[in-house]
């Protein structure tokens, strides 16, 4: 899945804590060109030995949910496409929205 319509919301920073802010620094230092080569491997591991990494998705869906709001122009099927989530979805993001 492409994730770029992610730099469509502003501030997207605000929606990772501090400790995924961090991570995904680190992992832009060794993830060079889209490929994680043996001496980035190795030193991630040196970091990260005996240490369980784990990603969230909450962030994502929150991202994934102003985006579908922000473009409410986007027919649904489109908007359910670009973000990988049905139809139904959107809907439900954007009528929440509209109700508050």
């Amino acid at each position: 899945m492409n994730f770029n319509w992610i730099r469509d919301i502003p501030d997207f920073e605000k929606y990772f804590t501090t400790d995924q802010r961090d991570s995904i620094e680190l992992l832009q230092e060794f993830l060079k060109d889209d490929a994680l080569g043996f001496d980035a491997y190795m030193q991630l591991h040196e970091r990260f030995e005996k240490t369980s990494i784990h990603f969230s998705s909450a962030p994502i869906m929150l991202l994934k949910k102003e985006w579908a709001v922000k473009y409410k122009h986007i027919p649904y099927n489109q908007a359910a496409r670009t973000l990988g989530v049905s139809e139904k979805t959107i809907y439900n993001w954007r009528e929440a929205k509209n109700s508050t």
